[in-house]
């Protein structure tokens, strides 16, 4: 379905309509971060099912709070390396949102002793997708980074609440979660007896 120059042909392609889907088109199509839009028939954003376009992937964690404090955590194993910028974009769902976390920060690890670095609180906001940003001048041999979501000791239980990132970039390369090599290296954990479960899935 594409023509001499290379250029997708839409004319024979899937509509679906009153459904919005991000696509990424696959590298020998496009571009490999490129979204596929079109203005008429009534379609926002199409698949494109048979030239190899992917919907874009997000993680997902699906966690478990008590009531009281909380300290949620999802984060990137990256081995060692220099950090100079990460960020990530984080959508916290109604329920995480009433039950206490409402924002939280970036963090890293670093040197030997796994030393603890932090950015800026940044607020989240419920069901809406909300950039974590962290920027130091020069962090060495970064083991994690990740983001600590946060509720204060007067916050209620939380059941099943859904917190989803995406866009994720390390010193200015976004992690490409088609990957599994990428996303086996994602994880989560809890500082407050909390449990959760991740997943890949589309947005």
């Amino acid at each position: 379905m594409t023509d001499s120059n290379g250029e997708v042909n839409i004319s024979n392609a899937l509509w679906i309509k009153g459904i919005t889907i991000d696509a990424v088109v696959k590298t020998g199509y496009i571009s490999k971060s490129s979204s596929v839009s079109v203005q008429d028939k009534g379609v926002k954003e199409i698949i494109l099912a048979s030239t190899g376009i992917e919907a874009n992937k997000i993680v997902q964690l699906t966690a478990s709070e008590p009531a009281g404090e909380k300290k949620t955590y999802i984060y990137y194993e990256i081995g060692t390396q220099d950090i100079t910028s990460f960020k990530m974009k984080i959508k916290v769902d109604s329920n995480s949102y009433s039950a206490g976390l409402t924002g939280g920060k970036i963090y890293a690890k670093n040197g030997d002793s796994w030393t603890w670095n932090e950015g800026e609180w940044t607020n989240s906001s419920a069901d809406t997708w909300v950039e974590f940003v962290y920027a130091p001048s020069s962090l060495t041999e970064v083991h994690e980074i990740g983001v600590q979501l946060y509720g204060g000791s007067s916050s209620s239980e939380l059941t099943n609440g859904v917190i989803q990132i995406k866009d994720i970039e390390v010193n200015g390369t976004l992690l490409d979660l088609n990957d599994k090599n990428v996303t086996d290296k994602i994880k989560t954990k809890s500082d407050t007896s909390g449990t959760g479960e991740l997943s890949v899935t589309t947005e």
